[in-house]
């Protein structure tokens, strides 16, 4: 009778570990480390944020999970075909870049200008978005980032969040663009938008 209890008992754990495993692997490929990141770093900052600003706090969550992985320090990311375009306007050779004139930047010294060419914070938002919100890089990046970040999300394309247009939105935080009417997204990492909206599943009710 023990003999098979402890048969019993052991099946059964060993059913346990197999089911825990297949959980773990489906939450790592969706990325459950950047969700609890997201939760615990920027949680209620968003959450603040996306209701002053009426976004869906949840595809801002997403984002965050997307752009940074919800790093408590996200980082940042040169750019060098930015720095490269902002000094040919700084130069006046060309006479616009992303809604920049080169009087906007005609004072900016080069190592400004990366900055400006940097991507900062948990949403990792262009330096040079920091023109349009009248603040400085260092606003950008500092502990407010995420209230200048949302901002500047709900000037650029907060009509698409609150048309919960999310593959759109997706798409023009990080081309500039909206989703190809023919044709693939234009995004480098194509999983991008699909995890996006994966992530969207783990936020909503949060």
């Amino acid at each position: 009778m023990m003999n098979r209890k402890f048969k019993i008992s052991i099946v059964v754990l060993l059913l346990c570990l197999v089911g825990s495993y297949f959980i773990y692997q489906s939450y790592r490929k969706i990325g459950l480390g950047n969700y609890r990141n997201v939760i615990v770093n920027y949680g209620t900052d968003i959450d603040i944020a996306a209701e002053r600003y009426n976004v869906s706090p949840a595809f801002l969550k997403s984002l965050c999970a997307l752009e940074s992985s919800g790093k408590s320090t996200p980082g940042s990311r040169f750019e060098s075909h930015v720095f490269e375009r902002l000094k040919k306007l700084k130069r006046g050779e060309i006479s616009k870049y992303d809604g920049l004139n080169p009087a906007d930047i005609a004072n900016s010294s080069d190592d400004a200008l990366r900055n400006l060419a940097t991507s900062w914070g948990p949403f990792q938002l262009m330096g040079y978005k920091c023109l349009e919100l009248g603040i400085s890089v260092n606003d950008l990046r500092g502990k407010k980032s995420v209230e200048h970040s949302v901002n500047w999300i709900s000037k650029s394309y907060g009509h698409l969040i609150r048309a919960k247009k999310y593959e759109d939105a997706f798409h023009f935080h990080n081309t500039g663009r909206l989703v190809p009417t023919i044709g693939r997204y234009l995004t480098h990492d194509k999983s991008y938008i699909p995890r996006g909206i994966k992530y969207m599943q783990y936020f909503v009710k949060k």
